[in-house]
């Protein structure tokens, strides 16, 4: 378990440094902020758009793939205590885009790539239309057990994912 954690973190550090945008910037309307799965606060002007987008990469184009089809997502938006938005398990899969070919961070790969590959899944129309404190609860789960072909936690073998894989809150803060 600890080497997964690791690797997990490891994982989701290079993605972040590969994709993350901090919303506590100043943005125009219309501007997209960038609500990564990770996080756990967001403070975001009521002019923005908020926007959950998140990656997977992997070795291969199959287990990039694999994962867009092996996962499923539950997202709910609660504002003064009251669910104002969900975002269903089921129907996310139009969500994701196409894998795409990166180059590096191959070093990671247990066996020869010339390549990563990377998908992103994107949601953009969150609800946040008043001012105040959003809790966007996060639930992403591994219907199968799945590796990524990477060797982040250093024990010679591929690292494997299942079961639940986010189950956290990330509080949104929209100041007018």
């Amino acid at each position: 378990m600890k080497s997964r954690t690791r690797s997990l973190t490891l994982t989701l550090v290079l993605l972040t440094l590969a994709s993350m945008v901090i919303a506590a910037a100043p943005c125009k309307k219309g501007e997209e902020v960038r609500i990564h799965p990770w996080m756990d606060h967001v403070t975001i002007g009521l002019g923005p758009v908020g926007v959950i987008r998140w990656g997977w990469w992997n070795c291969t184009h199959g287990l990039t793939d694999d994962w867009v089809h092996a996962t499923d997502h539950h997202y709910r938006l609660i504002f003064e205590g009251q669910v104002i938005q969900e975002i269903d398990a089921k129907k996310v899969t139009k969500h994701w885009g196409e894998s795409f070919e990166l180059n590096g961070r191959v070093e990671y790969c247990i066996w020869p790539a010339r390549t990563t590959w990377v998908a992103y899944w994107e949601y953009d129309k969150l609800k946040l239309e008043k001012p105040g404190e959003y809790q966007l609860e996060v639930y992403i789960a591994i219907r199968e057990p799945l590796i990524d072909g990477f060797d982040l936690d250093e024990d010679g073998q591929a690292d494997w994912y299942e079961g639940v894989f986010y189950n956290k809150v990330i509080t949104i803060e929209v100041v007018d």
